[in-house]
């Protein structure tokens, strides 16, 4: 496919996305029947042969054609690799069938080629998650075996010097300020979904988000590029480039604080996407998603550092649910819990409150919780395993599935050999590149090990008429209505 022109972007299209109970209203396509012209043809029919009152009426009819039958999918669960650290397989579990069941409907979809669509899953993690030690080997085994969709998710900022993707390029001016809502809160809680941001009232101020380089295994190319961004008063405009070529210029000036998106479409190749601030009043970037065209798997790694369960409640659903909504992840992976033993007794309600607005969003959504990691030690051992119990007992409790990682690792103190063998840091709480590299193939395999579950129970899973699906958003502007228009319009 050749770079040699940019698709322009339609005209803007306005979506209003729901907002909790509130739906879409559905769109009634008339279909125009008898539009041509002229008088139809005239058959005749010639009278049907009589019969004595003796003979027998016999009416035959051709069978029915047999219905098609989906073939068994096969699946490959990759063996566990003990070479270093040597553990126990510890699958996931669904007690209740249904927690992870929309998820492995879809991946079978993508994997027989029926989807319109990609498969998103959300990771949600601590400063474990900021590296992409975990999320970015997980990303890599699953596009290896169902298509690269895209890198997905980053922000347009770095909160820390250590922020950074595996298979993109992230460049961020030194005029943006970043935020984040752990270690440097906007204090209007306004961030979107991922808890980072940053925003610039300098002109000219630029951050730029490129695919990866040859080397890279996947992310190497793009053709679809989201911007997420605050609308409200006193806001800025800003201009959208591609390879150097302007695609969009946006005003993010409002009477009311809403979320915002503009989607770019290119050819797919290798590109770099610019954001770029065009007047001297602050503009506030949510973040952005690159994609591609063809279905595959896209894992959008949301990993805030020092981050809580009770700091994804805090961000405001008025900005985040419309970016739920448009994401429309088929799984949400809970990946908090090292910081939730400050507030063990609230953990719970958190996660259910985190549960609930990803529902609200997409009614159909699976969610994972995920044990918190060992600690090394047993008296910081102790309230990691707390918070896993109470993680699995909401498994059977709100329908979600549940995977534990301390045990996973080996049982409480396994941390100490994961730091002797420089599989992670000192400091008993963060895995090294390999070390994180470690766990993201065990949520691979014990996803995969799942899978293979299902599909042996479900054998037609994914076939033709087993699920509903949409297809992807329009080019243009979309979400970008306030809450007061939303609720107005609202069925």
């Amino acid at each position: 496919m050749t770079r040699a022109l940019l698709k322009k972007s339609r005209e803007p299209l306005r979506l209003s996305p729901a907002r909790n109970a509130c739906r879409l209203a559905a769109v009634v396509l008339a279909f125009g029947l008898g539009a041509c012209g002229g008088e139809a043809p005239r058959v005749e029919v010639s009278p049907a042969p009589s019969h004595s009152a003796s003979a027998s009426a016999r009416v035959e009819t051709a069978p029915e054609p047999p219905k098609p039958v989906c073939e068994a999918l096969p699946v490959e669960v990759p063996p566990l690799d003990n070479s270093v650290i040597a553990a126990d397989e510890v699958p996931l579990i669904d007690p209740t069938g249904k927690g992870l069941q929309h998820f492995y409907e879809r991946l079978a979809r993508v994997a027989r080629g029926k989807a319109k669509d990609h498969v998103r899953i959300a990771i949600y993690g601590d400063s474990n998650m900021t590296m992409d030690f975990i999320a970015g080997p997980l990303r890599r085994e699953l596009q290896a075996s169902f298509g690269d969709g895209g890198h997905g998710f980053i922000a347009l900022a770095r909160p820390w010097s250590h922020y950074r993707h595996i298979d993109v390029i992230q460049e961020i001016g030194a005029a943006f300020e970043s935020f984040a809502i752990t270690t440097k809160p906007t204090g209007d809680g306004a961030y979107g979904i991922a808890g980072i941001v940053s925003e610039s009232p300098s002109p000219g101020s630029k951050v730029r988000i490129k695919t990866a380089g040859e080397k890279s295994p996947v992310g190497r190319t793009a053709s679809r590029f989201d911007v997420f961004y605050l609308k409200g008063p006193r806001r800025g405009a800003f201009e959208l480039m591609v390879d150097g070529v302007s695609q969009a210029k946006l005003e993010s000036e409002a009477s009311e604080r809403a979320a915002a998106a503009y989607r770019i479409e290119v050819p797919d190749a290798p590109h770099a996407f610019d954001s770029v601030v065009r007047s001297p009043h602050y503009v506030r970037f949510l973040g952005s998603a690159i994609e591609r065209t063809t279905p595959g798997v896209v894992v959008d790694n949301l990993g805030v550092g020092a981050m809580n369960t009770r700091c994804i409640v805090l961000m405001d659903p008025v900005i985040a649910a419309p970016i739920l909504e448009h994401r429309r992840y088929d799984l949400v992976i809970l990946m908090t819990g090292t910081a939730d033993i400050y507030q063990t007794d609230e953990a719970v309600g958190f996660v259910k409150e985190v549960v609930a607005r990803h529902r609200a969003a997409n009614p159909d959504v699976s969610f994972l919780l995920v044990a918190p990691p060992d600690r090394g030690v047993s008296h910081a051992t102790r309230p990691l395993l707390k918070i896993g119990e109470q993680r699995k007992a909401l498994a059977s409790e709100v329908s979600v599935g549940f995977w534990d990682l301390l045990h996973a690792m080996g049982g409480p103190t396994s941390m100490m050999k994961f730091i002797r063998r420089s599989q992670a840091l000192p400091d008993q709480i963060h895995f090294s590149e390999p070390g994180g590299a470690w766990v993201g193939h065990r949520l691979h395999q014990a996803l995969m090990r799942g899978f293979e579950s299902y599909l042996q129970g479900h054998p037609q899973a994914g076939c033709e008429g087993n699920e509903k699906e949409q297809a992807p958003q329009p080019l243009g502007l979309y979400l970008g209505r306030s809450a007061s228009e939303r609720s107005a319009s609202a069925p």
